[in-house]
């Protein structure tokens, strides 16, 4: 069996707003659906979050100082809750630069310095598939498997970034 007859016994769904035909992978979850996912791909879904965001910031002054004030808050929540990342990302604060995130794979104390430079968006699609184990102070992929290397987290890195870039329009 070839990986295409594997992704066409996959479930599929029409988004209405690209008219795309993608597996269900590519919708959000909603437990209201009757395919419990959304009708519109992630990717329409974040263009649209990104549009309407741009046009609030620009036309209503006090829904932007909340959205301010609540990034704020969600970064000093972040900056205590998590002393190790903390640490981690006060011995890397030199030589920081604004287009390039510096992603650490371990926040143990090993690999406190080792850290991987990626593009904000790319920063971005590895840490929606991720969750931060504490006790370990390591990531998670979302199928619960520990991502306890370096090379095993550039391995899963390059499998999200090639699917973020064989689905972008």
């Amino acid at each position: 069996m070839t990986k295409r007859d594997d992704a066409q016994k996959e479930p599929h769904k029409v988004c209405f707003k690209c008219l795309r035909d993608k597996p269900l992978s590519e919708f959000y979850g909603h437990k209201m659906m009757a395919d419990k996912h959304l009708g519109k791909c992630k990717v329409c879904n974040r263009v649209d979050t990104a549009s309407r965001t741009a046009k609030l910031f620009a036309t209503d002054h006090a829904w932007a100082e909340r959205e301010r004030e609540r990034q704020r808050s969600k970064t000093l929540r972040r900056y205590y809750e998590f002393p190790e990342k903390r640490m981690a990302k006060d011995a890397m604060l030199k030589g920081a630069r604004h287009d390039i995130h510096r992603h650490h794979w371990s926040y143990c104390t090993e690999h406190r310095k080792d850290v991987m430079d990626l593009t904000p968006c790319e920063h971005r699609a590895i840490h929606c598939l991720m969750v931060y184990d504490q006790e370990r102070m390591m990531y998670r992929k979302l199928t619960g498997e520990l991502i306890d290397s370096r090379l095993a987290a550039l391995n899963y890195y390059d499998e999200i970034l090639k699917r973020e870039r064989s689905v972008e329009p």
